[in-house]
């Protein structure tokens, strides 16, 4: 306050620097070395693969055979351990690694055969877990209320939530690992033929309960009518990283759905225009303990 009364203002000064940096003096370029590998030949690479075939064989040798669906306590152990799967970022990383030096150079004939070996790698695995959410989704509806209220479930209350809504478009195991298995060669011969020759007409959602059909669709951001390109389809849902970001699978696994799944099908042809189902599997959340 000032003699008179009156507040003094604060005038905010602003001189511009005269040294700004030049656009050429910003790095423009990925270092993946510090935060991946330090290139295809690092023996961490094969390490950490054979550390996620590892834990994934472990985890259904020890909870396929028993009897995890009935008894809370032994569920909770269950859930704990399987959160703890999805929490570990050595099972993605050398996925990831090739995924962005793949997306740096699309000439990168390496990262993109690495891919395909590891994908082919841990399919065995990966598919030996399938029996965990689709026992969950098993449980009769009577049981299923009393799991959701039990305290040792607390914790994992939304993820069951999701599991059990979805449980009506399950498979058997058998037809889940069929359906992953052709998922990817379908959509490769399929945007071959395809491409620029035809439009989408409807996609509909199946699998999702974190975000509403609507909220996905913005994300996605393909409009009915839009030139069907399987390239533009897998980024906007994240099956292909990009430097943008944005992408439906970045929205969850920000969220901290480490083990987020999602695989567009197509459902019917007709004239020249395909509709599309896209089916979700959010998975746990993972979450961080003191």
């Amino acid at each position: 306050m000032t003699k008179t009364g009156k507040t003094k203002k604060n005038i905010l000064h602003y001189e511009p620097s005269p040294t700004l940096k030049t656009i050429t003096d910003y790095k423009t370029k990925w270092d993946l070395e510090n935060l991946y590998y330090k290139n295809e030949n690092d023996p961490q690479i094969e390490a950490d693969i054979k550390f996620t075939d590892k834990v994934y064989r472990a985890f259904a040798k020890k909870w396929r055979k028993q009897n995890f669906t009935t008894d809370a306590s032994k569920l909770a152990a269950a859930l704990t351990e399987y959160e703890t799967l999805a929490a570990d970022k050595r099972i993605t990383k050398p996925s990831r690694y090739y995924s962005l030096r793949s997306e740096l150079d699309a000439n990168d004939s390496v990262a993109d055969k690495a891919l395909a070996v590891i994908r082919k790698r841990l399919r065995p695995a990966s598919d030996g877990l399938l029996f965990f959410t689709l026992e969950l989704g098993k449980i009769p509806s009577q049981e299923q209320k009393r799991l959701l209220n039990h305290p040792a479930l607390k914790h994992f209350k939304y993820f069951l939530q999701q599991i059990f809504a979805g449980a009506k478009h399950d498979l058997t195991e058998d037809q889940e690992k069929i359906i992953r298995l052709k998922a990817a060669p379908a959509s490769q011969l399929w945007h071959q033929m395809t491409e620029k020759l035809i439009s989408t007409s409807n996609i509909t959602w199946k699998g999702n309960a974190k975000y509403s059909d609507s909220i996905l669709n913005l994300y996605l951001g393909i409009q009915k009518g839009d030139i069907y390109n399987i390239e533009v389809l897998n980024k906007r849902l994240g099956k292909q990283l990009t430097q943008e970001g944005g992408d439906i699978s970045g929205l969850y696994m920000d969220d901290g759905y480490l083990f987020f799944q999602i695989e567009p099908v197509e459902m019917a042809v007709y004239n020249d225009t395909i509709d599309h189902e896209i089916r979700v599997k959010e998975g746990p959340q993972a979450r961080i303990e003191n």
